[in-house]
């Protein structure tokens, strides 16, 4: 199941440090984070993403 919708997505991914633009277009989050979202969001969800 391709996750991406309009090549934007919000899932986890490893990385260093969060919270600082790395993509163009998605939300990275780290797993903890991604695991309370997945239950929450749903494709078409408004997502306001804030430092």
């Amino acid at each position: 199941m391709n996750y991406f919708w309009d090549g934007r997505a919000v899932h986890y991914f490893p990385r260093l440090a969060y919270g600082f633009r790395q993509s163009t277009g998605c939300v990275e989050l780290p797993l903890k984070a991604a695991q309370r979202a997945y239950g929450m969001i749903h494709i078409g969800t408004p997502v306001t993403v804030m430092p």
